[in-house]
């Protein structure tokens, strides 16, 4: 009952400031559609289709035979490229086929979370220089590594699956998508409202609801160096709830667990910290 009347508290509340910041909101949105069209679309599409086909036509079957069956270097791979929830959806792919067990994406799903390499260079370099951008990018690929490490696991088997027409599927993967861009996009436009919401004493915690707005209030932020790098590495392997949403939309309807991404994601940040701490102390001019 408490915890009802909480959340009708929050909900009137939110329903109070969304009427009088009308303004504000309607920037929200316009801004969270730009970034989506530009930042997310733009990429996330062409990734998703190439994904769908490289798996129609057993190319993760055929390298994962070149590591000894090991599959963790393609989803690795694809993942860096991607970023998220691309690799949720990868990994839910791979299991439906039987191309992996479940004990297998369960394992997966704590070690190949990132964010657009691509987007973190320019972004971070804005914040910082394109030194630290290169070490942040380096140290988000061996966390996953040594997440994987940490207890790996092998393919029993990698199963051949039998091709579509690359027509077929091309309709199939489109058809597909739309709900899931329509998802992200709307993830995005919820938190970004929010985000205006809330009180600028309280902008250093705006990356773990949305990274790109926590990352961008960074660059212009009065926080010390040290500070914008701890959040900086709070927000990149914690990626905010907007990807968690995402994420979790993915993995309904499966036998994966999201509990295992969401306490992944604090061995990461622990291993990065540690990653940059060690770096600093190693190599400080």
């Amino acid at each position: 009952m408490k915890k009802n009347i909480l959340i009708y508290i929050i909900t009137i509340f939110f329903i109070y400031f969304t009427f009088i910041n009308q303004t504000l909101i309607v920037n929200a949105v316009i801004n969270s559609s730009l970034l989506f069209l530009t930042k997310v679309l733009s990429f996330f599409l062409p990734m998703y289709i190439i994904s769908k086909i490289l798996i129609n036509y057993n190319f993760p079957v055929y390298i994962s035979k070149l590591f000894n069956n090991n599959i963790y270097v393609y989803i690795l791979l694809i993942s860096f490229i991607s970023g998220s929830p691309n690799n949720a959806i990868l990994i839910k792919d791979l299991l439906n086929k039987n191309i992996i067990t479940i004990n297998e994406a369960n394992k997966y799903i704590k070690c190949s979370f990132f964010q657009n390499p691509l987007f973190l260079y320019t972004i971070i370099s804005n914040i910082f220089n394109n030194k630290i951008a290169i070490i942040i990018i380096i140290s988000q690929i061996l966390s996953n590594i040594i997440l994987y490490l940490i207890k790996p696991i092998k393919s029993k088997y990698t199963n051949i699956i039998k091709s579509i027409s690359l027509s077929d599927l091309l309709v199939k993967t489109i058809n597909e998508s739309i709900n899931i861009l329509l998802y992200i996009y709307l993830s995005i436009v919820l938190f970004n409202i929010v985000i205006v919401l809330i009180p600028n004493s309280l902008s250093n915690f705006i990356g773990i609801l949305e990274i790109t707005s926590g990352l961008n209030y960074l660059i212009i932020s009065n926080n010390t160096i040290l500070i914008k790098l701890l959040l900086t590495i709070i927000y990149i392997s914690f990626g905010g709830l907007a990807i968690h949403l995402q994420i979790k939309s993915v993995l309904k309807d499966t036998n994966i667990l999201y509990s295992n991404f969401l306490l992944s994601r604090f061995y990461q940040m622990i291993i990065m910290i540690l990653f940059i701490i060690i770096h600093y102390i190693l190599f400080k001019p």
